[in-house]
């Protein structure tokens, strides 16, 4: 059964954030941890977010502003790197836990690295549904620093979309080309923190016999998303992603996740 959530969540992360350029890993991180616990669910988001945003870049690769992604990489690279050191400073602080409690095939087990993530979705959340935060934006002489800081998050959480944007909105890009080229920021970003994360013990626990459906509902969500692009309007899309996060936080505070 836990297939066919993963699946379903995947298919519509995938749908809807094809529209906004931003969201899938945000939308999926806590889907995975329910099931895998937060140490494995960033790595298992990172695989489908990295695999997903191959197709979407195959399916956008014209509109792709390379120079730009280049110049934003070139400090996210390093910046993603210093967070997943960070991912895994906390996740070896996992036997420190602050609550523990059990319930069934449910337990509720507060630990550093799920209380860091569950304040990050609050605050990225909080800052979505803020009318100042979506009517700002940095000029593109900073674009050095959307890099830093959507790379070290990226590294971190995995979450590093709402930060881009804020640095690519004045770039006078047209949604097609704003999008495309928020995609290949993310493969680099990607492309730096999965071998950081396949390496380290707990990449080896992905169960790829889940990875497959997944990952194919996170495509045929990106095919529709690509088909019917320009008929959809993102504000409603940010409105939802935003009360995901701030739900999202209380949960990975609370530590819940099932039990094998």
């Amino acid at each position: 059964m836990e297939i066919v959530w993963m699946s379903l969540a995947a298919f519509v992360a995938s749908l809807l954030t094809f529209f906004s350029g931003f969201g899938l890993g945000t939308l999926l991180l806590p889907v995975f941890s329910l099931f895998f616990g937060p140490s494995v669910g960033v790595v298992f988001t990172a695989i489908v977010h990295f695999l997903n945003n191959l197709f979407k870049g195959l399916l956008l690769r014209k509109q792709m502003e390379v120079n730009t992604a280049l110049r934003f990489a070139l400090f996210a690279i390093p910046s993603a790197i210093a967070g997943s050191w960070c991912l895994f400073y906390l996740e070896d602080l996992a036997d420190l836990r602050l609550v523990e409690a059990y319930f069934g095939q449910w337990a509720f087990a507060v630990e550093p690295l799920g209380v860091v993530i569950g304040l990050l979705m609050l605050v990225f959340g909080l800052l979505e549904l803020s009318e100042r935060f979506q009517r700002f934006s940095f000029p593109p002489g900073m674009l050095w620093l959307g890099g830093v800081l959507s790379g070290f998050f990226g590294g971190l959480s995995g979450h590093q979309g709402a930060l881009r944007s804020a640095f690519l909105i004045r770039l006078n890009l047209s949604k097609e080309q704003y999008i495309a080229t928020g995609v290949l920021i993310a493969l680099f970003i990607d492309l730096t923190r999965l071998p950081f994360y396949l390496f380290h013990p707990f990449g080896e626990s992905i169960a790829m016999s889940v990875m497959f459906p997944v990952l194919f509902s996170a495509w045929l969500g990106s095919w529709l998303g690509n088909r019917y692009l320009k008929k959809i309007s993102v504000a409603w899309i940010r409105l939802a992603v935003a009360v995901f996060l701030l739900l999202s936080g209380l949960v990975f505070l609370s530590g819940v996740h099932r039990l094998e």
